[in-house]
């Protein structure tokens, strides 16, 4: 089980913290704290979640 922290998703992506934020609060990004200041997101978790998504946008027709 690989941890990724919000700066090495943002990276991956191309994206800054705030995006990372929102995707978590409004889309449901799983989210695996620490404490109040560390999280990680499990790697496998990202995948299904980026999976999960991307049939979502197919099904509702909206292009990423």
């Amino acid at each position: 089980m690989k941890l990724l922290t919000k700066k090495e998703i943002g990276q991956m992506f191309g994206i800054n913290r705030k995006t990372i934020s929102r995707w978590i609060n409004e889309l449901g990004l799983p989210i695996f704290r620490i404490t109040p200041k560390k999280s990680y997101i499990r790697e496998d978790d990202l995948l299904a979640w980026e999976s999960a998504m991307k049939e979502r946008n197919r099904k509702e027709g909206v292009n990423p």
